[in-house]
């Protein structure tokens, strides 16, 4: 997928990044539903934050998650 079509694309999830999140002060939760069975994932930036600049600039992504094999499916409750 090249940049042409990333926005033609549904994404499995969109975020909208503030302040705290930029500066790394918090976690931005994803929907765990959708990303169950992840071996490849791929980011596109749709703006710069203050939308002024052509260049986006990313110095780090962190993802954190466990595999399938650690988790304990006893832990899971059912809910609704």
């Amino acid at each position: 997928m090249g940049f042409e079509d990333a926005e033609s694309h549904t994404p499995a999830q969109t975020l909208t990044l503030d302040a705290a999140a930029l500066a790394g002060e918090k976690l931005i939760p994803l929907h765990f539903v959708k990303f169950q069975r992840v071996s490849q994932v791929s980011v596109f930036f749709a703006d710069n934050q203050g939308g002024t600049d052509d260049v986006t600039c990313v110095s780090r992504i962190d993802l954190a998650g466990m595999t399938v094999e650690t988790t304990n499916m006893k832990d899971f409750k059912k809910v609704g």
